[in-house]
């Protein structure tokens, strides 16, 4: 079978294309697991992306020629027909989440990765993406669900994609996932429109650090995070015109504008255009 290599970024991307298959697997086993005293992994040749998520404990990885150690937080992504081995010099302390996935983009063609493996480090690993995923797993199925695909994707994004150390991508070309932005645009409806850009809470949202997630906002929106933030409530207050009566000054004192200045002038910066303007293209 032919392997189409990509960065772990388009991976992601793939994923979420409904027309490329994908075959998840739990291998018959938990995807929580436990290592016992002498537990070992190893194999090579397998056609599938393996990836192993160290919640507790220690786990020592060798994937091709080089080692890895891993410890609680960090996590390792293999790529197909790669060769591995892992143990734990801690057994019954390490606790590990696992499993296996392959996604072809033709009964020919089958995706894998331009490295051999891509390690995270301190991922301080998000334990509802894992849930997600364990639940969209119970049940197996013929073609796996968008919920599981949507929880595959943010749980890769968010433990793989977020490192500065992650090879095969300069820090200047990565950007917001597909779901770091879903996560973001349902932040922002949830928001009372009157609060004021608040990227350190944005952060939050994402798990990323304040700095780098304006270099991705950056990169993804050729804006700053705050800039972001506000031309979105503009956005919202200019279709608030189109659904409401109100005049000028109600949308922004609404929207926490104690300056109609202000806020006309942002409005024209976001919109193109005076809010008066665009209130009167609204009503005809």
């Amino acid at each position: 079978m032919k392997r189409l290599r990509v960065s772990p970024e388009s991976f992601v991307l793939h994923l979420m294309n409904e027309q490329n298959t994908l075959h998840f697997e739990l291998s018959a086993t938990p995807m929580d697991f436990r290592p016992r005293k002498g537990w070992l992994a190893e194999a090579s040749g397998i056609p599938q992306h393996l990836f192993y998520f160290c919640k507790k404990g220690t786990i020592k990885a060798k994937a091709g020629d080089h080692n890895v150690d891993l410890k609680a937080g960090d996590a390792i992504w293999i790529g197909p027909d790669n060769s591995f081995r892992l143990e734990s010099d801690q057994p019954m302390v390490t606790s590990l989440a696992r499993f296996r996935l392959r996604m072809d983009k033709t009964s020919s063609v089958t995706f894998a990765l331009k490295s051999d493996f891509v390690v995270a480090r301190d991922a301080q690993l998000n334990a509802a993406w894992l849930e997600a995923v364990r639940q969209e797993s119970y049940l197996p199925a013929m073609h796996p669900s968008r919920s599981l695909r949507c929880a595959l994707a943010g749980l890769l994004s968010m433990t793989f994609l977020q490192h500065p150390a992650l090879p095969q991508q300069s820090a200047e070309e990565r950007k917001l996932s597909p779901t770091q932005i879903r996560i973001l645009n349902e932040w922002m409806q949830i928001l009372p429109t009157a609060t004021h850009s608040d990227t350190s809470e944005m952060a939050r949202q994402l798990q990323l650090s304040r700095d780098y997630m304006n270099r991705l906002c950056r990169a993804t929106f050729g804006m700053s995070a705050e800039r972001w933030m506000i031309t979105q409530r503009i956005r919202s207050a200019a279709q608030r015109f189109s659904e409401s009566t109100l005049n000028v000054s109600q949308v922004a004192e609404e929207y926490g504008y104690t300056s109609l200045y202000f806020f006309s002038r942002q409005f024209r910066q976001v919109m193109g255009c005076s809010p008066s303007e665009w209130k009167r293209r609204s009503a005809s």
